[in-house]
């Protein structure tokens, strides 16, 4: 069974790629006639201008952003420290019959990767910010140029969608977060059965007796993880977190459009997609 070492130190990458805004459908992915404020079969040359200018712009800006995140992840993975850290703790979680010293070096890990992954993740965060700025104006621009009645209301639409779908993702990481932490101790049990059943195969005849011994043994310790009563727990505490991330989304967002009935007169458009920095 492989071990979530990958995961762990990536960790606060995915967090950091989540951020999202909000682009029209027809701009950023050039739907000729179906940007918002065109009518459908009414793209005039400006309009068609404006939304090549917008999709040009959101590809230079995560072609830059990639590029950083990119050579941050390069450093932090080639980084001494986290190599080493990354093969103290896989000694340990590989070979290990005690739960406790798997625990240990999980947390021994975690500790020693803290300088480069903060390094990391600052790197990624500027980038993150100079994206989210480039793709800003991008859009307002396209909106003004398209749209300039309902350009203001829009840009208030999109960031209360973006803060919306920001809480989102960090509610949805902390579920997480809270769930393999709570789980980690049963997660140390199960691997120390996995390490016995594998030292088990190779000290045997390999034979089909051993086969199924080896099988019988990974089975086992998968069952006594699942039915584990913290495990239960922490899967029933991560599925109501994710239930209620997803609710307090709708109802921010159900808000956000309602705030744009109310101040243009006008149902919000539906053809905007999110746009997420691609690395």
């Amino acid at each position: 069974m492989r071990t979530n070492i990958r995961r762990t130190a990536l960790a606060g990458v995915a967090a950091v790629l989540s951020v999202g805004l909000l682009v029209p459908a027809g701009a950023a992915f050039a739907t000729p006639g179906h940007g918002h404020g065109n009518q459908p079969g009414h793209s005039a040359p400006a309009n068609d201008s404006a939304r090549k200018a917008l999709k040009d712009a959101i590809k230079g800006a995560n072609t830059t952003y990639s590029n950083v995140v990119h050579a941050a992840r390069d450093a932090f993975r080639n980084d001494p420290i986290v190599v080493k850290a990354l093969a103290d703790r896989k000694a340990v979680v590989s070979n290990s019959t005690d739960p406790a010293a798997i625990d240990a070096a999980k947390l021994a890990f975690a500790g020693a990767i803290v300088g480069p992954a903060a390094t990391r993740d600052a790197a990624i965060a500027t980038a993150l910010g100079v994206w989210e700025q480039t793709v800003d104006a991008a859009i307002g621009a396209y909106d003004l140029a398209t749209n300039p009645t309902d350009a203001a209301a829009l840009a208030t639409l999109r960031g209360a969608i973006r803060a919306a779908n920001v809480q989102y993702r960090s509610d949805m990481k902390g579920a997480n977060d809270a769930y393999r932490t709570a789980i980690s101790h049963a997660a140390s049990v199960r691997r120390v059965a996995v390490n016995i059943a594998i030292a088990a195969w190779n000290a045997s005849a390999k034979d089909a007796a051993a086969a199924d011994a080896f099988h019988a043994a990974i089975v086992a310790a998968k069952t006594a993880f699942d039915q584990d009563a913290t495990v239960i727990a922490a899967k029933a505490d991560k599925a109501a977190a994710i239930t209620a991330a997803k609710a307090a989304r709708t109802t921010a967002v159900d808000a956000a459009r309602a705030a744009f009935l109310a101040t243009t007169g006008h149902e919000a458009p539906r053809h905007v997609r999110p746009v997420l920095p691609k690395a």
